[in-house]
């Protein structure tokens, strides 16, 4: 069972990660834009960061989307139409 404390540390690291993907916004999604989105990312964060073409199939690639998954808290970020979403998987 998740603590309350736990929620705090997830929101507040997701928040985290919003803002530095945020800098993404506008930039092609490349297998170096995403090699450095998720090198990025794992230093800001513990868990396993997945931003690779499992995650960014050619259909993703082709609709100017950026998607990077945290599996262990189960959240998805997608850099997309000028902003960065969150959401729980």
């Amino acid at each position: 069972m998740t603590t309350e404390s736990e929620n705090v540390e997830s929101q507040e690291l997701c928040n985290m990660l919003v803002e530095q993907l945020n800098h993404y916004v506008g930039e092609y999604n490349t297998p170096e834009t995403r090699e450095k989105v998720a090198k990025e990312l794992s230093r800001i964060s513990e868990y396993r960061v997945i931003c690779d073409e499992r995650n960014n199939p050619p259909d993703i690639i082709d609709s100017h989307q950026l998607v990077v998954d945290l599996p262990e808290i189960k959240s998805k970020f997608t850099v997309a139409d000028g902003k960065v979403t969150h959401s729980n998987t």
